[in-house]
């Protein structure tokens, strides 16, 4: 009986390892997901800077 017992609790801590590596990694994607976003507004930012930029040196 005592066998099944600590089968059962060796088989949940790995359930909730493998569930907190998924999260983790939907976590890093997360992350990497909204670093992508952020350069891409970066490069549309500095776009619209130069435009302004070039628009006041010609008047």
């Amino acid at each position: 009986m005592a066998a099944v017992k600590s089968e059962n609790q060796v088989t949940n801590l790995y359930h909730n390892l493998e569930s907190d590596n998924y999260r983790h990694e939907e976590g890093v994607d997360s992350l990497i997901n909204n670093i992508n976003k952020l350069e891409s507004l970066k490069k549309r930012l500095n776009f619209m800077l130069r435009e302004i930029d070039l628009c006041i040196n010609k008047g």
